[in-house]
């Protein structure tokens, strides 16, 4: 089994039922702060207060754009420590990203 050395800071940030769908949905291609608030089903500032903590430990990063009507907006892609930890994560066969995650395995 793989280990991955992973800090206390990770650990607390994946901890979250919430912000482990954030990352199993930015990996899925949503990846504007609008559509995984929609996605989510969660107001954007809740949103943002866990995008920062993601952002914070280096499991995702943030990038604005301008989108065709020059609004900017928020763009989210995972670091290559958020896929690695990422893919550790157990999904039953009938699970989707918005269903109840399954346990984290060989993460500790």
């Amino acid at each position: 089994m793989e280990h991955l050395g992973i800090r206390i800071e990770e650990a607390q940030a994946i901890s979250s039922e919430r912000r482990l769908r954030i990352l199993i949905l930015i990996h899925d291609g949503f990846e504007t702060h609008g559509t995984l608030a929609r996605k989510l089903d969660i107001a954007e500032p809740s949103l943002s207060r866990q995008i920062e903590i993601l952002r914070r430990t280096s499991l995702i990063t943030v990038s604005r754009e301008r989108n065709s009507n020059l609004k900017v907006q928020n763009r989210y892609t995972l670091t290559n420590r958020g896929e690695t930890l990422l893919a550790h994560v157990d999904f039953e066969p009938d699970e989707s990203p918005t269903s109840e995650p399954a346990a984290l395995r060989a993460i500790l």
